[in-house]
């Protein structure tokens, strides 16, 4: 795991101090290594966090001696091994997998990604054709930024790395800010800065002669649900095989790894899985809480017990929080509604000497774990409903604001009030976290008729209309909150900390054939029988039959007490800003801090971290 970047220029000589920059606003990303390579106007920087093939062999930027291709690689091919097997005509000098994605863009070219099983981003410069070569794998679990403008194309791991290099406006993106208030986090490609995107998931890009060109690799339109002649019990063997080859994959390292063990149903799989595979007891850590209501280390005690790992527990307090919260968010690459919770966590287990960890991230997307695959469900059978007149419709939302005015019954009214009932639609408003009146309020400049979660879904929906439902709610959840919210925050809070974090469910071949099995499989009566069953008997009864809680810190409690001081000062600074609304921003936080329940603490968090992000970045 590393942090990549690079320019290239069609007119000018580059200059060897703009990726010197962006390599020392990564420092974090790779302690153990640094360099660059220079080509004709073009610069490749690398800074390396050394996890396969320790030796300085492994060191990047790398080039291919034979056909003069050069790499700069973020991340980890799990099939690399195989893959090299395979590459009988390439003579490999190392035995590292960057060197196997060398070879195997000197066989496949731009196909080589289909072939590539693992979490990337790379850059590969081709000196015969003269071309960028850029890809992500296939879920987005690596970042890959870039900027073009007049002939000269930038790109980074982080978006504080493009801005390094004084080449980009310091411009917030007002329809990013819209985005950000609504989702949590700016939906890809787009990003909060003016000018700077990410290559999407799954898709790779060709930068020649001024130009960028990006192609999808990988999606789900020629999947087809698993045949009616299928048994349950194979659909269990298969799930539980390719679970099993993903863990046993991710658990390649010739440095020490670790998982995080919450002690719920994805976590507690992942252990057990990496119990089976390992050769020595596995490193496992918890996070703890006074606030029992937060608090999962019991969970996590009873799986730690029954596979006899080295387990840690962590035990976190509002004041230890506070005392971090600086470091935190100075840590944070782009504004997020989450993180915290990752970074602490990953300092811990960096601090205890892993490298490495495995995380339950995409069990909730794969197996039914969130609330709105129901919701979409029940609604689906009450379609008929979205025919009727608006203005019935709308009678029946008044009915419901007489009798009740909170969050909840705020979104069933927008709901209700929805020109149609579809998928986009549905999920939009179930993720929405500032509603479109509360935004006007607070900030009544910002045009709201562009909605980035939207538009991306209208764009993929039609691909997956043959799939069983809870598949396509699942794809939403993918392609919505994990890759813009839950990846980019892991990848970024971890990182920052030096430490690579797994993720065995976003297995692209596990992720394949999860979304094709159907309905009935995945929800006979409770959330994640599937991979329960297919586990069967590796989870005991007190983790399958608990109450589902989440990763999560008592932050309505410490934003009230411990935290005030820090979010009244952030709060006050943001109503300075021309974007908001300082009277009735003022008057929105004051309503929280005196309890009113419609406002919730993840409202005002947003707002915090936006704040501080601007202010760290010289917004």
């Amino acid at each position: 795991m590393c942090g990549i970047c690079g320019i290239i220029s069609s007119e000018n000589v580059v200059n060897n101090d703009i990726v010197l920059r962006m390599l020392s606003k990564m420092s974090h990303r790779g302690p153990d290594a640094s360099d660059f390579w220079c080509g004709n106007n073009i610069v490749l920087g690398h800074r390396r966090l050394a996890i396969i093939d320790l030796s300085s062999g492994g060191n990047q930027p790398k080039q291919d001696p034979t056909h003069k291709n050069t790499i700069t690689f973020n991340g980890e091919i799990y099939n690399y091994k195989k893959l090299r097997d395979s590459l009988t005509q390439y003579h490999f000098i190392t035995n590292s997998d960057t060197e196997v994605i060398l070879a195997a863009y000197a066989t496949w070219g731009f196909d080589c990604v289909k072939h590539l099983k693992g979490q990337f981003a790379f850059a590969i410069w081709d000196e015969k054709k003269k071309l960028l070569f850029i890809a992500r794998d296939h879920l987005g679990e690596k970042p890959f930024y870039y900027h073009t403008t007049n002939g000269i194309f930038i790109f980074a791991s982080e978006v504080r790395a493009l801005l390094s290099t004084e080449l980009i406006e310091r411009k917030v993106s007002k329809a990013a800010v819209v985005d950000y208030l609504k989702y949590q986090s700016v939906n890809g490609p787009h990003t909060i800065v003016e000018g700077v995107q990410c290559l999407p998931a799954a898709s790779y890009g060709v930068y020649q002669q001024g130009s960028l060109n990006i192609h999808n690799y990988w999606n789900q339109r020629e999947l087809e649900e698993i045949s009616k002649k299928t048994s349950y019990p194979e659909v269990l063997e298969k799930i539980r095989h390719l679970f099993s080859e993903s863990v046993k994959g991710q658990m390649q390292s010739d440095v020490p790894l670790g998982a995080f063990l919450s002690g719920g149903i994805d976590s507690s799989a992942i252990v057990a899985m990496m119990a089976e595979h390992a050769t020595d007891a596995v490193h496992t850590f918890n996070v703890s809480f006074e606030d029992k209501r937060f608090d999962e280390s019991t969970f996590a005690n009873i799986i730690a017990k029954k596979y006899n790992t080295n387990h840690t527990q962590i035990d976190l307090s509002p004041t230890v929080l506070l005392d971090k919260l600086p470091e935190i968010m100075g840590s944070a690459d782009v504004p997020s509604g989450d993180g915290p919770n990752t970074y602490m966590i990953s300092q811990a287990v960096k601090e205890r000497g892993l490298t490495v960890a495995l995380s339950g991230l995409g069990g909730d997307d794969l197996f039914v774990g969130y609330t709105g695959f129901l919701r979409y469900d029940d609604l689906q059978k009450y379609s008929v409903f979205w025919k009727l007149p608006l203005g019935i419709r709308k009678s029946v939302s008044n009915v419901l604001h007489l009798l009740k005015q909170d969050n909840a019954t705020n979104k069933k009214r927008a709901l209700i009030e929805l020109n149609h009932f579809s998928l986009e639609e549905f999920y939009a408003l179930t993720r929405k976290v500032f509603s479109t009146e509360e935004i006007h309020l607070l900030a009544p400049q910002l045009d709201q008729k562009t909605d980035f979660l939207l538009e991306n879904m209208r764009s993929w929906t039609n691909e997956i209309n043959h799939l069983p439902l809870f598949s396509r709610y699942g794809m939403a959840e993918l392609k919505g909150y994990t890759q813009n919210v839950l990846l980019k925050d892991s990848d970024n809070m971890a990182m920052a900390n030096s430490l690579e974090i797994r993720s065995p469910f976003f297995d692209h071949e596990l992720v394949s054939y999860v979304l094709s099995v159907g309905d009935q499989m995945k929800f006979p009566h409770t959330p994640k029988k599937l991979l329960v069953d297919a586990l069967h008997p590796m989870l005991p009864s007190e983790i399958v039959d608990r109450k589902k809680m989440g990763f999560s810190f008592p932050w309505d409690s410490w934003m009230r007490k411990e935290l005030k001081p820090f979010v009244d000062h952030s709060i006050e600074n943001l109503a300075k800003r021309d974007i908001f609304d300082s009277r009735h921003l003022g008057q929105y936080y004051n309503s929280f801090v005196r309890g009113n329940p419609n406002i919730l603490w993840s409202k005002i968090w947003l707002l915090v971290t936006l704040e501080v992000w601007l202010k760290n970045n010289k917004f």
